[in-house]
């Protein structure tokens, strides 16, 4: 159905201006730290418009799931993440919001 696959997606190596920009991030920001196989959520209001996420470790496996949902009875979108080295390979990405549910 239509709501199969409502995302089109690449990935690539961060440029330097992108290698920056995750770092001006992390120290503008308290982050939060999240054990493993712990869940963890947060809400927004509907007027936020893009969000922005960045999983890193300390050189560890980084395994993770983001899912961003919009309401209960809604299609939420899903997206695993693996990689050996989660310093080197961290994750940076800012997610357009669905709006309202």
């Amino acid at each position: 159905g239509p709501g199969d696959f409502p995302l089109n997606a690449a990935a690539a190596y961060a440029k330097p201006s992108m290698v920056q920009q995750r770092a001006d991030l992390l120290t503008a920001n308290q982050g939060r730290y999240i054990e493993g196989g712990a869940v963890h959520s947060v809400n927004f209001d509907a007027s936020v418009e893009q969000v922005q996420v960045c999983l890193y470790t300390d050189t560890r496996q980084l395994n993770a799931q983001v899912e961003l949902l919009n309401g209960p009875n809604n299609f939420k979108q899903k997206f695993e993440v693996f990689t050996n080295n989660g310093l080197l390979n961290s994750l940076y990405v800012v997610f357009n919001s669905p709006g309202a549910g």
